[in-house]
């Protein structure tokens, strides 16, 4: 049986909210062959990421959720006048999880943020013991 995939709800500066998080073969694996094409003015339509797998509605609300951590937490933010606005926030990040766990179904496990920089499984693995 092969081991679930791992994935990861955090917010970062221009990205989507939601991280594959590569296994211990992945990242040990050699990178593939191939160039670097130089940087052209050349356009490439790519597909959104995930979206062979998760639906508009919920990367639209991932999205929407990174570009609201990027206003607390950027340059401009102000993390301690945003009292329950940051609250919200992070709660509002289990929910994107429970909601990207429920559309990845089981051979995913999802983590997400926590306000205190740990992550926290959606559903804790099997023979995970606390």
């Amino acid at each position: 049986m092969d081991a679930p995939q791992r994935v990861l709800i955090d917010w970062d500066f221009a990205a989507h909210g939601i991280w594959s998080i590569r296994s211990a073969e992945e990242l040990s694996a050699p990178a593939p062959p191939g160039r670097w094409m130089p940087w052209t003015d050349t356009v490439i339509e790519r597909p959104r990421p995930w979206s062979h797998l998760l639906s508009s509605a919920l990367l639209d609300a991932l999205q929407e959720w990174n570009d609201t951590g990027e206003a607390l937490f950027g340059p401009g933010g102000k993390p301690a006048d945003a009292g329950h606005e940051i609250e919200g926030f992070w709660e509002l990040a289990a929910e994107l999880a429970e909601r990207t766990q429920q559309e990845l179904g089981p051979h995913y496990e999802v983590l997400y943020q926590t306000p205190q920089d740990a992550w926290r499984w959606v559903r804790p693995p099997s023979g995970f013991v606390r």
